[in-house]
């Protein structure tokens, strides 16, 4: 399982939590180690803390074995008097470009078939550790309209030639069986709400110039 970086509400890369339990550590030779788990023990982190004015809380996974290890950064407004080589970050508080609405992960059709593979137990222990309070704490997910360069076959919601109506319009197996029920297993486990987006991978073959969902086209 992959794990990304977090910004913390100072607008720093930061990740927050600390491991309530250990990493169940193996190396597979590659020069790293991941963290194995199984239905009756995983690692997990404990839930973000906010941190004072002036200190923000950095968390490193590394090749060389760190898991969510933590550190604290303490940032000052005095310019240092050290002639060391160094990096100044100055950060403006009172200026503001955008806002970050969430960090989070896709569930497609693959991801979908893989989880179905698990036991019942294994499979809300992984979505709990992406979205539950025990875990990262995703709060987006982006979500394939039909098939995708993840599923095993190309499919629309409407393949049904010349259906300019769209009358026969529907979800498809894969949505009702490897999508919708891990999203809302997401949003039961999550202490917070889940903005899902979906995104387009093509549109159905018929009304494209080459007669097919793959391999390019234009919009007739």
């Amino acid at each position: 399982m992959k794990y990304f970086l977090l910004f913390s509400t100072f607008g720093l890369v930061a990740i927050s939590g600390a491991f309530a339990r250990d990493c169940a550590h193996r190396n597979y030779g590659h020069g790293s180690t991941v963290c194995v788990c199984n239905a009756t023990y995983c690692d997990d982190i404990a839930p973000l803390v906010k941190t004072a004015n002036g200190i923000a809380t950095s968390i490193v996974t590394s090749v060389d074995g760190d898991r969510f290890a933590r550190k604290q950064l303490h940032f000052s407004k005095t310019k240092p008097t050290h002639v060391a080589p160094t990096v100044t970050v100055t950060i403006d508080p009172h200026t503001k470009y955008q806002v970050i609405k969430g960090f989070g992960g896709a569930i497609t059709d693959a991801a979908g078939i893989n989880i179905a593979h698990l036991p019942k137990d294994m499979q809300t222990r992984l979505i709990h550790d992406y979205y539950g309070k025990e875990g990262i704490e995703y709060s987006l997910g982006r979500v394939p309209i039909g098939g995708s360069d993840f599923s095993t076959r190309p499919y629309s919601y409407d393949d049904h030639a010349n259906d300019e109506s769209l009358s026969k319009f529907a979800l498809e197996p894969e949505d009702l069986k490897y999508k919708i029920p891990y999203m809302k297993l997401a949003q039961e486990v999550s202490p917070h709400k889940i903005y899902w987006f979906g995104s387009p991978w093509s549109s159905p073959a018929w009304m494209k110039t080459n007669d097919q969902i793959n391999h390019g086209g234009l919009l007739k």
